[in-house]
């Protein structure tokens, strides 16, 4: 997509924040938080760039990725917001 360029369509709830919406007990919140926090982490020691990421993308199976703005989650992803891994929640 160009900059500036608007999308074709609209994907009702693509950019709400659901994350609020997630039961954290219906799953090992406190494992998926502690993996979020080590890439986070790593992120930090290996990375000169010093801008605030808007979270942690967990992939199964892969590595996960800091990332910086709006992304499309992929069903089999799980994205963990920064203030949850700062413990800001």
């Amino acid at each position: 997509m160009l900059r500036n360029q608007k999308p074709s369509f609209k994907i009702n709830g693509a950019l709400s924040k659901a994350y609020k919406n997630v039961r954290w007990d219906s799953f090992n919140s406190s494992k998926v938080i502690l993996e979020a926090r080590a890439i986070y982490f790593d992120y930090l020691l290996n990375n000169k760039q010093r801008t605030r990421p808007i979270g942690v993308i967990l992939k199964p199976f892969r590595l996960g990725s800091v990332i910086h703005k709006n992304y499309t989650i992929l069903p089999d992803e799980i994205f963990i917001p920064i203030d949850v891994i700062l413990h800001r929640h």
